[in-house]
């Protein structure tokens, strides 16, 4: 079974169906005789989907295009040798890439809790608690305070625009929008430039944090990042929303707790995907002391730091693995290496 349109087909996703059933015409299916089905199902793993597919505004593949693909079929037996060969080994490079993937879900999971502990208890596991006075929060350390997120700073909704403000970079102001907010951290990879009047208020500052308020998709309200001295001075778009605030450094910490996540639940619905100023400004906000904040800054940035290197390593160890697994698949099928025997 592939997928026969869409991005979908281009990820070269191909599975072998485990009982008897019936497919939507997104999907091609292919029956093969006999002995040949573990082995073609090896094989098509090699195809490049992108040299395939019909050209347009939509990639497609259609049957009569797959049925000219040319493959090499060694005799019944060796097809059977080589399936056999490649369901040991890939299954052993599977299991890797699983605890990989496992060991970067343990982190992120860490991640999210380190952080969760320091806004909410402090560094101090001794420290003396009292009732914070908001139910789904408890205790937090005796000499925090809880505060709305209005009395920390102020919030502003982004720029509207034209399609007809749009110019080249040459001769406009960047607007930053959803799309560059990527891992906590602002990516110009995809930029639009616009010629129209900018209020101050919507030029960006220093320090600045750039949030997601609104968007088609419910995960990625909220995903923010700081604003560098690089972007000092350009503007955002009606989807995003700015905090500015004096403790800013601390803030984006919360932003990215879960304190944050459970409050969004109370706005954020399956209908409605929007963080207006409104609802931001009246988030509750556990505030300690700015010296504990201030140490609070440095242990979570050394903390995420050595985590999110942990990441990077377990996901580079699963692309090497991914590699390994369709180069091995690669030369059994064309006959680079000999498994007969082994």
């Amino acid at each position: 079974m592939i997928a026969k349109i869409g991005a979908a087909l281009l990820l070269g996703r191909i599975r072998q169906l485990a009982q008897r059933s019936t497919i939507d015409n997104n999907m091609l299916g292919i029956i093969a005789s006999g002995s040949h089905a573990r082995f073609l199902y090896f094989a098509l793993q090699t195809l490049d989907f992108a040299a395939l597919v019909n050209p347009g505004a939509v990639p497609s593949l259609s049957d009569r295009n797959l049925r000219m693909w040319p493959i090499m079929l060694p005799p019944d037996a060796e097809q059977q040798q080589i399936a056999a060969f490649l369901d040991r080994e890939t299954g052993q490079i599977d299991a890797l890439i699983t605890k990989q993937e496992q060991l970067v879900e343990t982190l992120t999971e860490r991640r999210q809790a380190v952080i969760a502990q320091a806004v909410t208890r402090g560094l101090d596991p001794t420290v003396e608690v009292k009732a914070s006075g908001v139910d789904w929060l408890g205790d937090i350390p005796s000499g925090w305070r809880i505060q709305r997120l209005k009395r920390l700073g102020s919030t502003q909704i982004g720029l509207t625009y034209d399609p007809d403000d749009i110019v080249g970079e040459e001769s406009g102001t960047l607007v930053l929008r959803s799309g560059n907010v990527q891992g906590g951290q602002i990516s110009l990879v995809d930029k639009v430039y616009v010629s129209t009047r900018i209020p101050l208020a919507l030029r960006l500052r220093e320090g600045d944090i750039l949030i997601c308020a609104r968007n088609g998709s419910r995960a990625l309200i909220g995903k923010n990042a700081k604003i560098g001295p690089e972007l000092v001075g350009e503007t955002f778009g009606a989807f995003m929303s700015v905090l500015r605030s004096d403790v800013g450094d601390y803030l984006r910490w919360v932003l990215n707790s879960s304190i944050f996540q459970f409050q969004m639940g109370s706005f954020v619905t399956a209908t409605i995907n929007q963080l207006t100023n409104g609802t931001l400004n009246n988030f509750e906000i556990p505030v300690p002391p700015r010296r504990e904040q201030l140490e609070i800054i440095d242990y979570l940035t050394d903390e995420t730091v050595r985590l999110d290197a942990l990441v990077v390593k377990a996901r580079q160890v699963v692309e090497v693995l991914k590699e390994r697994r369709q180069a091995l698949i690669s030369a059994a099928v064309t006959g680079k290496i000999d498994v007969r025997g082994l």
